[in-house]
C-alpha cells in the first residue's frame, strides 16, 4: 500500500466532523519550590498559556492538519472561550458551523510543569444538559444540505450536549440516503444510537463495555468482541483501537490485527482523536478498514509521541512512515 500517494491526495478529501467540541488549555509552568501554604499541593509558577480546540474539534484540527477539507458542527457557549474557539478554527482551516446554547462552553484545564502533566480542572459540565428538540431541528436542517457535499460524516461522541438519540440515528439516515458514509465513534452508553453507520471506531474499554467480552491482545478474543458489536450496531465495518498493543479491525469475517508502531510515549492526551481523524481520511479515500487502521495506527504513533494535545501534519505522518519502514528493511 503507497501509504504516501495517499496521505498527498488527503487534500481532495471532504469531511464532515459533528460532534462535542470544547477547548483544551494548557498552562505550562515550573514547580521551584514547596507550597508555603500546603506543602502537599505542588506550587507553579506559570510561564505560558495556550488554547488548543478539544474534543470532536482536535479530530477536525488533526483532519485539516493531514491536508484534509473539514467542516466542524458543534455546540458552543455564548461566551469568551466560544470566540477563542471560533477563531482558532479560523486559523486552522477548518469551517466552523455552530450553534448554542445558554450553557458555558467546555473547557479542560491542563497544568503541565516539566513535561508532565500536575493537575486537570474542567469547567461547564457542572449543569450539563442535552441540546433542546429546536436545536436539534435546526441542525436537521442545516444537514440536509451540507451531507452530500462530503464524502464521509464522523460523528464524534463524547457524551456531552450535543448527541442525542435523535440526532444521531437521523444523521445516519440522511447520510445513507445520500449514500455517504458515515464513521461513527460512539460512547457506549449511546451505541444503540448508531445502528446502520458505516464504521465505528472504539477504544478496547469501551468495546468492553458494550458486548461484555473481557479484552485480551487475542484475534479470537477481538473476534468475538467484534461480532457482538456488528450483532448490535451492525456497521460495516469495525475497528477497535488496543492501547499499547496497537489496533483491530474487522469486516465480513476477515479480521487484522496491527501491532503499535509508537516508538517513544510522552503524552496520550488526544491520540485517540488523531487516531479517528485519520481513520476518517483513509475511508474518503476508498481504502478498506483494515489499511485505514494500519494508515491511522501510524497517524497515533506520532501522536503520542508529542506533549499535550498535538495535531499531526501529513509530512509528519509521510515521515514517520518512511522512517518505519526503513527500519524494517
Amino acid at each position: 500500500m503507497d501509504f504516501e500517494e495517499i496521505i498527498k491526495n488527503f487534500r481532495e478529501r471532504k469531511v464532515l466532523v459533528i460532534g462535542d467540541v470544547f477547548l483544551d488549555k494548557f498552562m505550562l509552568g515550573d514547580v521551584e519550590r514547596v507550597n508555603p501554604e500546603q506543602p502537599a499541593a505542588p506550587l507553579i509558577k506559570i510561564l505560558t498559556e495556550k488554547f488548543v480546540l478539544g474534543g470532536a474539534g482536535n479530530v477536525a484540527n488533526n483532519i485539516s492538519s493531514m491536508g484534509g477539507n473539514v467542516t466542524l458542527v458543534g455546540i458552543l457557549g455564548n461566551d469568551d472561550y466560544a470566540k477563542i474557539l471560533s477563531e482558532l478554527c479560523s486559523d486552522l482551516k477548518i469551517k466552523l458551523i455552530s450553534f448554542y446554547n445558554n450553557k458555558p462552553t467546555i473547557v479542560k484545564n491542563r497544568i503541565m510543569a516539566h513535561g508532565q502533566q500536575i493537575a486537570r480542572f474542567d469547567i461547564g459540565e457542572a449543569d450539563m444538559e442535552k441540546i433542546s428538540d429546536r436545536v436539534q431541528e435546526d441542525i436537521l436542517n442545516l444537514l440536509i444540505t451540507e451531507i452530500p457535499k462530503y464524502e464521509l460524516v464522523l460523528i464524534s461522541d463524547y457524551n456531552k450536549f450535543m448527541l442525542t438519540d435523535k440526532l444521531i440515528r437521523e444523521i445516519i439516515r440522511l447520510a445513507n440516503d445520500f449514500g455517504v458514509k458515515t464513521l461513527g465513534s460512539p460512547k457506549p452508553i449511546n451505541a444503540d444510537s448508531f445502528r446502520n453507520c458505516f464504521a465505528i471506531s472504539l477504544n478496547r474499554i469501551e468495546a468492553e463495555d458494550i458486548t461484555s467480552v473481557k479484552y485480551k491482545n487475542e484475534l479470537d478474543v477481538l473476534t468475538n468482541m467484534s461480532l457482538g458489536l456488528s450483532d448490535r450496531i451492525k456497521p460495516k465495518y469495525i475497528v477497535i483501537t488496543c492501547g499499547a498493543d496497537g489496533a483491530f479491525s474487522y469486516h465480513d469475517g476477515t479480521a487484522e490485527f496491527v501491532e503499535t508502531v509508537a516508538k517513544e510515549v510522552a503524552d496520550v492526551t488526544g491520540a485517540g482523536d488523531t487516531f479517528v481523524a485519520a481513520l476518517a481520511l483513509g475511508l474518503s479515500s476508498k481504502i478498506d478498514a483494515h489499511d485505514s487502521a494500519r494508515l491511522a495506527n501510524y497517524a497515533s504513533g506520532v501522536a503520542v509521541g508529542k506533549v499535550g494535545t498535538h495535531a499531526v501534519s501529513s509530512q509528519e505522518l509521510i515521515n514517520y512512515i518512511n522512517r518505519d519502514n526503513h527500519n524494517n528493511k
